[in-house]
């Protein structure tokens, strides 16, 4: 974070940002992974146009495109926040929207979302299905907490096999053979 300079009146292209993160995300191993944005949520040029080529929708399908499955948490800071599209980006990849109005706030906010990030599992599921499309569905109850999910998945089609029952292993065989 010390590292990053800003620029003033630049504006933020706040999805190109998040793309590249997904994509940086990807080439790490799998399990505890997570994406962080602190921000306003609005993706503008310092004239007000739109910033990113990417969309919302772009980086939702990049975050949860196969197994790269990377939650984003939205922490929106200030006053003029663009709350449903943080929390749209949250709810779609997995994470959890969070709004301080001021800096004052924000030591509270990381610490409750560094415990939530600490606690969290990865679950594995073997499937015995047929190929084809699928979902799996997930409930956790625990204490007086609850939370569910559903994932939807494609079981490719298994190698064939072949199995030789006759000649048996080491046989000589000549001529024709059926």
């Amino acid at each position: 974070i010390a590292a990053v300079e800003a620029v003033p009146i630049a504006g933020t292209c706040l999805y190109d940002a998040a793309y590249q993160a997904a994509q940086m995300t990807a080439s790490l191993p799998q399990g505890r992974r997570s994406i962080i944005l602190l921000t306003d949520g609005v993706d503008e040029t310092a004239a007000g146009g739109v910033c990113s080529t990417y969309t919302l929708d772009d980086v939702t399908d990049i975050a949860t495109r196969g197994s790269l499955r990377v939650p984003i948490y939205t922490i929106g800071l200030g006053v003029r926040i663009d709350e449903a599209g943080l929390t749209r980006l949250a709810a779609l990849t997995g994470g959890h929207y969070q709004y301080s109005p001021d800096s004052t706030k924000l030591d509270s906010l990381f610490a409750r979302l560094s415990e939530q990030l600490r606690l969290q599992y990865v679950l594995h599921y073997t499937s015995n299905s047929a190929p084809g499309a699928h979902t799996v569905a997930v409930r956790v109850d625990y204490l007086d907490a609850q939370d569910q999910d559903t994932r939807d998945f494609i079981l490719p089609a298994l190698p064939w096999r072949i199995t030789f029952l006759s000649p048996v292993e080491g046989a000589q065989v000549s001529g024709k053979l059926k």
